[in-house]
């Protein structure tokens, strides 16, 4: 009985905040192109207060050292299977 009032607490609440968005249309997901220009638009526009050659540069960079080091680790793996180098045979 007490749990059921704690689920029915659980459920007016998740129904509540389910009403604060408006009312979702799968239109609104089959004709999304003009929203992605939008964002394209929005983004563009804050060129003046975002380095994006700068910030380009520091995704390239991370990404360039994790693959750098999930290489070093799948080599690290590989050679730990051959006898005489670090393998257990």
């Amino acid at each position: 009985m007490i749990v059921e009032w704690i689920l029915s607490i659980g459920a007016g609440i998740a129904e509540w905040a389910l009403t604060l968005f408006p009312k979702f249309e799968p239109n609104q997901v089959a004709n999304a192109a003009g929203q992605v220009a939008n964002i394209g638009t929005v983004v563009g526009g804050m060129s003046p207060w975002v380095n994006w050659f700068a910030l380009g540069g520091q995704v390239f960079i991370v990404v360039g050292l994790y693959l750098t080091f999930l290489t070093f680790r799948i080599l690290r793996a590989l050679l730990g299977h051959i006898p005489g180098i670090g393998g257990n045979g």
